[in-house]
């Protein structure tokens, strides 16, 4: 019987993944070499008493706030004495339990000289299994989406390891691997919250248990990495509980490609800019469109959009902090591609991102004398928000759909 949750359990499910991410991102800027996996679950303890949650590991009888595994050991690593090393493989495991809700997130580090980055090796494992979990789909549909980029990239599931309900309590049914064959299994509906977690080996991906009896090691000695992120289903797509910072800019899409904006674009990107907005901004503002407003929007991230053939099609520029609306600074089709429905593709995949960092809602703003702009955006889905200011009108859409 799979434990399902509605809207009004959301914010319960979100602030216990909030401070989730808090641990994670305190325990990241600690990661450096020397550092002592010790030092690691002293700062993870602190988090959690400060914001008046807990660890919901020792519920379970593990002897720390957090699991450190490192190279070899697949998880549940018991912090201690151990200094961490340049060229480690280390995977943060944080599980959180506030006010009778509980999250679950791991990932996996390669520290280096200067502290830590992110490790790929499980990452595209758990964005295929993330964009996998629609409702109506079968579990294993999930599971097989996770064996594919695993097996694509050359490693191994590590198949005593598994995903798993969370909500009311750490492990919930159901579980969930990261191999198998599609199409089986429970339908995933609306209300379900997951777990996601591929880990995996660069080895066989056979594992036993060390001499603590808690640490898993794989067992040829090959290294591991692990990914996990708690998410709440909704009509829409997954939103992600548990979001960290270095975790995907934008998702795929079917039609278009996403790749950041570099030197070489920006000729490109000024003359559809002044082609297709200088006449609203005019008469919105009395301006032209400024050089910085497209290429250096603040806190934003600047994409060129391209057919699947390489050629631009567009750009769109927009801030996507984890948990807050995104916010959409720019979109621009060039002329010569409109009526294609790229725009709408292009904020299916922002919405997209929107939930697998954490928020619930999409916003921009147009200028008032934009009318067709305007009809076009309420057409799919946005709505005034606040009042007119300055000649623009802000425009929100929730990005959930119904609970």
């Amino acid at each position: 019987m799979l434990n399902m949750y509605t809207a009004a359990d959301l914010p319960g499910l979100r602030a216990s993944g909030r401070i989730n991410t808090q641990v994670h991102c305190a325990v990241r800027q600690a990661l450096h070499p020397g550092v002592r996996t010790a030092e690691l679950n002293a700062i993870a303890a602190a988090v959690l008493q400060q914001a008046g949650a807990q660890s919901s590991l020792p519920d379970l009888g593990f002897p720390a706030s957090l699991c450190v595994s490192v190279n070899e050991e697949t998880g549940h690593g018991v912090p201690g004495q151990r200094t961490l090393q340049p060229g480690d493989w280390v995977k943060i495991d944080v599980a959180v339990h506030v006010a009778g809700w509980h999250t679950d997130a791991a990932t996996t580090y390669t520290i280096t000289d200067a502290g830590a980055e992110p490790n790929p090796t499980a990452r595209p494992a758990l964005w295929a299994a993330l964009a996998a979990a629609l409702p109506g789909r079968p579990l294993s549909d999930v599971a097989y989406a996770a064996w594919q980029a695993i097996t694509s990239s050359g490693a191994t599931p590590v198949r005593s390891a598994f995903g798993h309900g969370v909500g009311r309590a750490l492990h919930e049914p159901p579980q969930l691997p990261s191999f198998g064959p599609p199409g089986h299994g429970p339908r995933l509906r609306s209300g379900l919250a997951l777990a996601v977690e591929p880990v995996v080996s660069t080895g066989s991906g056979l594992v036993y248990t060390g001499p603590d009896g808690w640490v898993h090691c794989t067992a040829d000695g090959s290294r591991s990495a692990h990914e996990e992120r708690s998410l709440w289903l909704s009509p829409a797509g997954p939103l992600v509980l548990t979001p960290l910072p270095d975790d995907p800019v934008v998702p795929s899409s079917p039609v278009l490609c996403f790749r950041q904006a570099v030197c070489q674009d920006h000729p490109y990107l000024l003359h559809l800019a002044h082609h297709t907005m200088d006449v609203v901004l005019t008469q919105a503002w009395g301006r032209r469109v400024r050089a910085e407003e497209v290429l250096h929007p603040p806190s934003g991230s600047v994409w060129v959009l391209s057919a699947k053939d390489g050629q631009p099609v567009g750009m769109v520029s927009f801030s996507a902090p984890l948990f807050d609306p995104l916010y959409i600074h720019t979109l621009i089709i060039d002329p010569n591609c409109q009526g294609q429905g790229l725009g709408t593709q292009v904020l299916a995949a922002l919405a997209q991102l929107a939930r697998w960092r954490g928020a619930v809602a999409v916003e921009l703003s147009v200028q008032v004398t934009n009318e067709r702009a305007l009809r076009w955006y309420q057409r799919l889905g946005f709505q005034p928000w606040g009042p007119v200011r300055f000649g623009t009108q802000r425009l929100r859409k929730q990005v959930l759909g119904d609970a």
